[in-house]
């Protein structure tokens, strides 16, 4: 398993891109290190269709750029606190932006912020009841 942690670990350091998509939230983290005048995107996005799709999106929004070699999506099924407040979290994001700048981590606070108010709005439905139906009849 450490072996496949280091190879992983090593995928993320050389990706241009790197997607992490929160199933329960139906949003996707995507940080796409290609700078432009020394800039990175850091941005939260619907979970595409594919890699494709995603990479297309990315194209459009960032013309010029070079063509993205290497993408890497982490699936992550829990809540975000379970990642954000995790020491793998600081191991990723060590390794994901070793080459950015500060304001970098700026947008990262601001789109955690945005997954944040998802993730609280998503629990609140489902308390509440709003967009989800019982799977028990009435008695």
């Amino acid at each position: 398993m450490f072996n496949d942690l280091n190879n992983f670990i090593n995928n993320i350091t050389d990706s241009d891109v790197v997607s992490i998509v929160f199933f329960n939230l139906e949003a996707s983290l995507v940080l796409d290190r290609r700078e432009k005048d020394g800039d990175v995107l850091i941005k939260v996005f619907p979970i595409a269709k594919s890699l494709d799709e995603r990479i297309k999106i990315l194209n459009d929004l960032r013309p010029g750029l070079n063509e993205v070699k290497n993408f890497i999506v982490i699936p992550w099924h829990s809540y975000l606190k379970v990642l954000t407040d995790d020491s793998v979290w600081d191991k990723l994001l060590e390794n994901i932006f070793y080459l950015v700048d500060e304001d970098a981590f700026i947008k990262l606070d601001d789109a955690i912020e945005e997954l944040r108010l998802l993730e609280e709005s998503k629990i609140k439905n489902a308390i509440i009841g709003n967009g989800y139906k019982t799977i028990w009849s009435d008695v």
